[in-house]
């Protein structure tokens, strides 16, 4: 049986467990250079939240409340449209191959071995803070349907009107479906509360929706690698574009780490500083052209005021009018070092950039504070 047959059979599976979800696109994808999905809309019915909406579309209540900032989740407009986030950048790993799952966009990928370039993707709930899920390199030893949860002693201390054992049904939190990794303490399974899919909000096993863990169990077998990785920010080139995603996560240098990203591809000098600096503020969780346009903030090396190959400058722009003021705040020697560019005496370790309108367009030498 091939891989598209068992993932038919798979669907159907999933379905006639759980008929009450009607998810929406399909649940396989082509690798594109890297990027995945299409970005949607939808209009808000009358009485749905964006829990609602999020599973409908298999994504987690992270992502939609990212991609619509200021939405009530609760109680969003009814016949408003919301941005439904179900296009992504693949995680940056050696080899895409079995079951990839990057926590801090709270998301797995699979990538069968059966049918290379092809990938599926559900959004999970990971491990909350203290209780984080482990990144590092595993795999499936075991198929568990219907599992029991035996509850650890530290839940119990914690909940000690708990029992030891809590058995399979519609109150235990393991799901209908387990798959057990080399890590033991660690498990890939369903929910009994789907609002958490999107969230910290486990003892670092690995939750998904319902129909989402029958899909991947059917289609995973033992002995599949798992690979949980820590990627705040993924980077990729499709078209002569520069696309960025960035996920909410932990407090972290987010400019630093993009630099360091974006220069370690050889993808820095074809940013726009402007975009950059705009989608690490906003943080939408879908991938954002950040490539230089016409205007905008980006590096040339001699073009503007050249004072020699050396010396690194800064073109301020912005093509965007309405934009209100925003400063823009980058480790401006970390970016010369990894241009492989030389900061001169005096160096000017950080720098506010504002967004200015167009035509307030002025250069900027970064190479003297003098």
């Amino acid at each position: 049986m091939d891989f598209a047959e068992r993932l038919a059979i798979a669907v159907c599976a999933a379905y006639l467990v759980l008929p009450v979800i009607s998810a929406i696109g399909s649940p396989i994808y082509t690798d594109a250079h890297g990027i995945i999905g299409t970005e949607q809309r939808c209009e808000v019915k009358d009485n749905e939240s964006l829990w609602e909406i999020a599973r409908k579309f298999d994504i987690g209540i992270n992502e939609i409340s990212h991609a619509n900032p200021g939405v009530d989740p609760i109680i969003p407009e009814t016949g408003s449209i919301v941005r439904i986030p179900s296009k992504w950048i693949l995680p940056d790993v050696p080899v895409r191959r079995g079951i990839v799952i990057n926590i801090p966009e709270f998301r797995l990928y699979y990538f069968p071995s059966e049918d290379p370039g092809k990938v599926m993707t559900f959004p999970v709930g990971v491990g909350d803070e203290g209780k984080n899920t482990p990144v590092g390199s595993y795999s499936v030893i075991e198929k568990i349907v219907n599992p029991a949860w035996y509850v650890p002693e530290s839940i119990r201390r914690e909940k000690p009107e708990l029992p030891r054992v809590v058995p399979p049904g519609p109150d235990n939190p393991m799901g209908s479906h387990a798959l057990r990794l080399s890590l033991k303490t660690v498990l890939i399974h369903g929910t009994d509360r789907p609002w958490g899919i999107g969230t910290r909000s486990s003892h670092g096993c690995l939750r998904l929706y319902p129909e989402d863990i029958v899909l991947l169990f059917s289609m995973v077998r033992k002995g599949t690698k798992v690979t949980i990785v820590n990627q705040p920010i993924k980077v990729a080139l499709r078209d002569g574009k520069v696309y960025m995603e960035v996920h909410r996560y932990e407090e972290i240098d987010y400019a630093g780490l993009a630099v360091r990203l974006l220069g370690n591809r050889g993808l820095l000098e074809m940013v726009d500083f402007i975009k950059l600096g705009r989608e690490l503020e906003a943080m939408s969780g879908m991938p954002v052209d950040i490539t230089q346009t016409a205007s905008g903030l980006y590096f040339n090396g001699g073009a503007v005021g050249n004072q020699g190959p050396d010396l690194v400058h800064l073109l301020v722009g912005d093509s965007d009018a309405t934009s209100s003021p925003v400063s823009l705040r980058m480790d401006l020697a970390q970016i010369c070092k990894t241009l492989g560019k030389t900061v001169n005496h005096n160096p000017l370790a950080w720098i506010d950039a504002p967004f200015f309108r167009i035509g307030d367009v002025t250069a900027v030498g970064i190479g003297y504070m003098d």
